[in-house]
C-alpha cells in the first residue's frame, strides 16, 4: 500500500478514534501498516511504518515511522505517482538501520521475544502484503527472528473478514460495493481516511474492524453508518 505525501490542496480529514471495542482483551495487538515504494518485497522497500499497540483492549502505543529503504530497492514510479511522495523527500527520511533500533526498542516493550507464549496478533488490512516486506525488513537488518515478536498463527485481516460476509448473501450492501479496497470500505461505512497514508489506514482499518464487531452483534449496516456520521461530524 502506498502513502499519500505532499498533497497540500486536500483538507485532512478528521481521524477515526480508537474505541472499546478493540479486538480481544485476551491479546497484545499490533495493528498496523507499511507505505512501500513498489508491490515486490524483494524489489521495493518500506519508506513508512505505522500503527498501534493494544493490550487487553487498551490501547499502548501509537507509532509513525518515515523510514529511507535501503540502497538497492527500486522505485515504482506508480507508487510515486500515487503517493505525491518524491525521490528527494524520501532520501530525508530516517535511515532504515535507525529505524529498525527504535522499533525493535519499542517491541520489547510490550513482548518478551524469548517467551513462545508472549507474542503480538497481528492485525491489518489485506495484511499479508505489509508481512511479507516486514519479514523482509528484518532480514535486511540481519535479522531472522521475525518471529520472536509476532504470532505466526494467531491474526486479523480485516479484509478477510468483510471477504467472509461479502460471500454470505446477506448483506446485499456490501456486495454492491465495487471492491473490498481499504478506501472504498472506509468511505462506504462514512469512515474518515486519507488514502494511502499508513496511520489514517490503520485507524480506518479499526473502525472497520468495530463494524464487524457490530454486524456480528446484530446491528444493520444502515445504523453503523448512521452513528459514524454522528461520531466523526463531532
Amino acid at each position: 500500500m502506498y502513502s499519500n505525501y505532499g498533497n497540500k490542496t486536500k483538507a485532512k480529514p478528521k481521524k477515526a478514534k480508537a474505541t472499546d471495542l478493540y479486538p480481544t482483551a485476551s491479546r497484545k495487538v499490533f495493528n498496523f501498516d507499511l507505505e512501500t515504494t513498489g508491490l515486490d518485497a524483494k524489489v521495493h522497500g518500506i519508506m513508512q511504518i505505522a500503527g498501534v499497540i493494544a493490550i487487553n483492549g487498551e490501547v499502548k502505543q501509537r507509532f509513525d515511522f518515515r523510514v529511507k529503504p535501503f540502497p538497492h530497492h527500486k522505485y515504482s514510479e506508480r507508487a510515486l505517482e500515487i503517493t505525491g511522495v518524491s525521490k528527494e523527500q524520501i532520501a530525508t527520511f530516517k535511515e532504515p538501520q535507525l529505524v529498525y533500533k527504535v522499533f525493535l526498542s519499542m517491541l520489547s516493550k510490550f513482548v518478551d521475544q524469548y517467551n513462545p507464549k508472549d507474542k503480538f496478533t497481528i492485525m491489518g488490512y489485506n495484511v499479508t502484503f505489509d508481512i511479507g516486506f516486514m519479514r523482509e525488513y528484518f532480514i535486511l537488518n540481519d535479522d531472522k527472528y521475525y518471529g520472536s515478536w509476532f504470532s505466526s498463527f494467531d491474526m486479523i485481516d480485516v479484509h478477510k473478514l468483510f471477504t467472509g460476509l461479502r460471500g454470505t448473501g446477506l448483506y446485499p450492501e456490501l456486495e454492491a460495493l465495487e471492491n473490498m479496497k481499504l478506501e472504498t470500505m472506509a468511505n462506504y461505512f462514512q469512515i474518515p481516511i486519507e488514502a494511502h497514508d499508513a496511520l489514517s489506514d490503520i485507524d480506518a482499518t479499526q473502525e472497520l474492524y468495530n463494524a464487524f464487531i457490530k454486524l456480528h452483534k446484530g446491528q444493520s449496516v444502515a445504523e453503523i453508518i448512521e452513528e459514524n456520521i454522528a461520531r466523526f461530524a463531532e
